[in-house]
Formats: structure tokens, C-alpha cells, sequence
């Protein structure tokens, strides 16, 4: 059985409560150097948004505005994934490789 919530079937546990799930949406991506770069954030994710961030590689992050940078005083993100929420007025993401170049994405979740 399933729970329709904003016109999602959400599936449901056992106690029947809806499991929040997420679903893939817009995506930005780019490689990675050892030079400050900065994508636009995903069509659609604004402040408090939910985005996955996938790295091939280690990597240093920052939210902010089109003149956002990112460097080792900045969020140490390990190769892999995770899930964050946009903060107040970020439209861009900041990443520079810690070592090796790599690929990130960022992809919004909804």
C-alpha cells in the first residue's frame, strides 16, 4: 500500500507511516583541477532544496553566488556521495581537487 502525498505514491512501512523517499532531478557537473571552479546549482535547486553531491575524487566545497571559490579552509568532501541541503542564497557550488583531478555532480533531489 502506498500514501499519496503532493501527488507522490509514497511507499509505506510497517507501522503504515509514508517513507520519505527522494527522487532524481536537474544535474550540473564538471571536472575537477587544482584551480577553484564553480558550478551553477541544478535548474530548480534553491535555498533549502536537497542536492546529491558526487565526487570521484577528493574535494574541497563551498556554497555561494556566481563569484563563490573553494579552498582547503573550505567543507574536505571525500570521494563518494552525500546528500546536503542548499543554504540561504546559494546559486553556485565551489570545488577544487585536495590531490588528484576527478568529476563532480551535483544533482537535485526531489
Amino acid at each position: 500500500m502506498a500514501a499519496k502525498r503532493l501527488g507522490v505514491s509514497l511507499p509505506l512501512d510497517q507501522n503504515s507511516t509514508p517513507v520519505q523517499i527522494l527522487g532524481y532531478g536537474a544535474v550540473a557537473a564538471d571536472d575537477t583541477d587544482g584551480s577553484s571552479d564553480r558550478v551553477a546549482l541544478p535548474t530548480g535547486a534553491t535555498e533549502g532544496t536537497i542536492v546529491r553531491i558526487a565526487s570521484t575524487t577528493d574535494i574541497y566545497v563551498a556554497f555561494g553566488t556566481s563569484s563563490v571559490t573553494s579552498g582547503a579552509s573550505d567543507h574536505l568532501f571525500p570521494s563518494g556521495v552525500e546528500i546536503v541541503q542548499v543554504p540561504d542564497d546559494a546559486t553556485h557550488i565551489a570545488y577544487i581537487q585536495v590531490s588528484a583531478a576527478g568529476r563532480i555532480s551535483i544533482t537535485r533531489m526531489i
